[in-house]
């Protein structure tokens, strides 16, 4: 029974974060708010070449992180399809997941903050205006994801996105 429970909570983990990162990928392309923001900035040429520096940078950061917790999701797989299950190998994939993941939200606020920086005073607060918006379609998914997980009847216990 314990070996059932586990190998339920490590795949509704895999899955969840799996998906949850691809939500987030897909969700920076498509917000119409970030987009239509950075137009009504009215950013300087320097401004939008130091704005496309950072998201650069995060990008490729991003991209390392996303690679190594795929790896790890694999590498948990292969460890649910032995014949002795390794607890202790197996939370600690896990908790490796949790840290990258951690990273990888770190990176992202930081480039929030590092894009703040650029601004002057005016555009400031437009950000600040619509930052809490764009923060609040996230926090508005991440509900989301709870509610399907509990129709689903999944333990809120395994939910990826909480710190």
């Amino acid at each position: 029974m314990k070996k059932v429970i586990l190998i339920l909570a490590v795949t509704i983990v895999t899955f969840l974060s799996t998906n949850i990162t691809a939500q987030q990928h897909k969700r920076g392309k498509d917000l119409p708010g970030a987009k239509h923001l950075l137009k009504e900035l009215n950013l300087t040429d320097q401004q939008k070449d130091d704005f496309d520096k950072l998201r650069s940078e995060h990008q490729k950061k991003a991209i390392d992180l996303k690679a190594e917790i795929q790896k790890l999701h694999v590498e948990m797989k292969d460890q649910l399809r032995e014949k002795n299950i390794n607890e202790e190998q197996i939370l600690s994939l896990s908790k490796k997941v949790s840290e990258l993941q951690a990273q990888l939200k770190e990176s992202a606020i930081k480039m929030w903050l590092q894009s703040y920086k650029l601004l002057d005073d005016k555009q400031k607060e437009m950000w600040k205006q619509q930052g809490p918006m764009l923060g609040e379609r996230m926090g508005m998914m991440r509900q989301k994801v709870k509610a399907h997980m509990m129709e689903k009847g999944m333990p809120d216990c395994c939910d990826p996105m909480e710190d």
